[in-house]
């Protein structure tokens, strides 16, 4: 791959066909790779030229359970979470962590982050 470009684009279907049409010679040539993120439907909102050079790969919310599982994962990991922190999560808690993020794994983790970090020490 040495010379491509690799271009991340969010919310791809916000680019206009003149914008989409500009791409495409790039895709075809192989100088770009393209990595685009929507929350659209692609066979919609995507011009069907660079739907046909793209894999498409549909991401779906994480289940309650899930989000818990990453919740303890975060609470003990010593290096990458928060288990140097004296923390104790009660179960409302949890439960408003998991519900608010809607299947957010990113949000959740934000959100046990900052309270962790701003909760007065006992």
């Amino acid at each position: 791959m040495s010379g491509t470009v690799i271009l991340l684009l969010d919310e791809i279907h916000r680019l206009d066909k003149a914008k989409q049409d500009f791409l495409l010679p790039h895709l075809e040539s192989g100088r770009i790779i393209l990595v685009g993120a929507t929350t659209e439907n692609p066979y919609l909102s995507i011009n069907p030229a660079i739907r046909s050079r793209t894999q498409i790969f549909e991401v779906h919310p994480l289940t309650n359970d899930e989000i818990s599982l990453a919740i303890d994962r975060a609470l003990t990991d010593q290096e990458r979470g928060l288990g140097s922190l004296p923390l104790q999560l009660d179960d409302d808690a949890r439960q408003r962590l998991i519900t608010a993020a809607n299947g957010d794994l990113r949000s959740t983790l934000n959100g046990l982050e900052l309270a962790a970090k701003s909760t007065p020490k006992k």
